[in-house]
């Protein structure tokens, strides 16, 4: 099967959303060329090669993924180094 647009698929714990997706109905294989975006749980991952998802074992291959840096937990707060080593730059 041979779906293109805005094609959206979404199961218990995955969304998968692309403009176009190829389905081997008979091995459960879903492919694409193009961007694909798979969001699982509160993980959401940015495929832009495309992707592999073998839907019977659970399992995709991401091609170039691309994902969002998390922030620190914290603030840094600038100060002097902890530690006695010695500066090297004097």
């Amino acid at each position: 099967m041979y779906m293109t647009g805005n094609v959206v698929l979404k199961g218990l714990k995955r969304e998968i959303r692309g403009q176009t997706l190829r389905y081997d109905m008979e091995k459960k294989i879903a492919t694409s060329d193009g961007a694909v975006y798979i969001k699982e749980g509160e993980v959401s991952t940015l495929c832009r090669g495309g992707v592999v998802l073998y839907m019977k074992q659970e399992k995709q291959i991401c091609k170039l993924p691309a994902g969002k840096r998390e922030k620190p937990s914290g603030p840094k707060v600038p100060g002097k180094p902890q530690g006695g080593g010695e500066d090297l730059f004097q």
